[in-house]
């Protein structure tokens, strides 16, 4: 079935600000005689075939200037930091989105239950606590710090890879703060622990370990898959989760849910630093003469 595609010419286009529906008036490209897709206006790349309403917001919204150019008739130009939301989101909604919901990964997360299920992991996260070689995660986050004490580059890489390693899969960015909340006020790291957790730092181990060591319970609870198949699934869903449950600011849900995390203080997204003083959950015996050594 062929489309129909309203197209305005380069001289009609304005100079100024974009407005009025430009979906509908983007330039055409031919993938075959009865298929034709319209172009992001800044990237020239394949918009969806059903833009969401939010990426229609996005480009309706953004201010730009007319830049006709060959294959793309329509386009417009604007600062990266302006439209790069733009092409993020459209390239999610023609990728990530489809692959999202073959593969069953949640469209709907209820939050406000977050508190609660992490909570039930208590034990678990203690145990990993008190021996940290026992967490997938902390191996290799220390192969990766000790691979990387002598290089400048490896260093970088491996900055990039820890911080990756914090991000909670598809539970996304508003995930990532409930988390990271909770894990911050209720197991922290005290200066007798800096021993069993090294060559990590108190908030590497709790952010790149801990963290997705979480993650990846509640994604076994949804999914019903065991620990290296939710591993991988967080490891898939990360760019999924972050424009689907992105953190928001003044977010009603998210700050509902961080008044019901315990705190040392008060719960909100600039936590106090470590090392101050705070009961855990339940004592934890330590181990003696710990074999701090990679296990062979």
């Amino acid at each position: 079935m062929s489309a129909s595609i309203k197209s305005e010419s380069p001289s009609d286009a304005e100079d100024g600000d974009v407005s009025g529906d430009l979906i509908a008036g983007f330039s055409a490209v031919s993938l075959g005689e009865s298929d034709l897709r319209p172009l992001c206006p800044f990237c020239d790349e394949i918009l969806p075939e059903t833009p969401s309403q939010e990426l229609r917001a996005l480009i309706e919204t953004v201010s730009s200037t007319a830049d006709p150019r060959p294959g793309n008739r329509n386009g417009r130009k604007a600062p990266l930091m302006t439209y790069i939301s733009i092409c993020q989101r459209h390239r999610w909604e023609s990728k990530d989105l489809p692959m999202a919901v073959a593969r069953g990964w949640p469209q709907e997360i209820d939050f406000a239950t977050l508190p609660d299920r992490v909570a039930s992991f208590s034990d678990e996260i203690s145990a990993i606590m008190e021996n940290p070689w026992t967490s997938s995660f902390f191996v290799k986050c220390a192969e990766l710090l000790i691979s990387s004490a002598k290089s400048r580059a490896k260093r970088l890489g491996s900055t990039m890879a820890l911080t990756r390693m914090m991000q909670p899969g598809y539970y996304g960015g508003r995930g990532y703060v409930i988390i990271r909340n909770i894990v911050r006020q209720c197991h922290t790291v005290d200066n007798a622990q800096l021993k069993e957790i090294a060559p990590l730092s108190a908030d590497q181990f709790q952010e790149s370990v801990l963290m997705p060591e979480i993650a990846k319970r509640l994604i076994m609870q949804d999914m019903t898959v065991k620990d290296e198949a939710a591993a991988e699934i967080l490891r898939q869903s990360i760019e999924y989760g972050s424009i689907m449950f992105p953190d928001l600011e003044d977010d009603p849900v998210l700050a509902e849910v961080l008044r019901r995390v315990p705190t040392r203080g008060s719960a909100n997204r600039d936590l106090p630093a470590q090392g101050s003083a705070s009961p855990r959950p339940r004592p934890r015996p330590r181990r003696k003469n710990q074999d701090l050594a990679m296990p062979h």
